[in-house]
């Protein structure tokens, strides 16, 4: 049962992806447009914010990655408890520098 829900829930997510990518498409498309009035400018901006949101991922799926990797090349065993210990905190880490990095690349601190 479990092995047959696999191809069912990868369908169905990838559905919603590019659903989501679609949407954000169009909604930047018709606010650029300016078709919309000025309220809907706040949308926009908050989308030019949430760009470097791909990096931070990035960030952090390759700290967990690397942290695996770690545990792997370690000739000696290490418990599956200890490697989710160090992929949340290498996943916590990745997440404080892209803060910092992040509001450092802002536009508001450059004023």
């Amino acid at each position: 049962m479990p092995g047959e829900m696999i191809p069912i829930v990868l369908f169905i997510c990838i559905v919603a992806i590019v659903k989501i990518v679609i949407d954000a498409n169009l909604k930047r498309k018709v606010l650029e447009m300016g078709t919309i009035d000025d309220n809907a400018q706040v949308f926009l901006n908050t989308m030019a914010y949430n760009d470097p949101s791909s990096i931070k991922w990035g960030m952090v799926l390759i700290a967990a990655g690397a942290v695996i990797l770690l545990t792997e090349l370690i000739p000696f065993h290490i418990s599956d408890q200890t490697v989710i210990g160090g992929v949340l905190a290498a996943a916590g880490i990745a997440f404080i520098v892209h803060y910092f990095w992040a509001a450092r690349q802002s536009p508001a601190s450059a004023s």
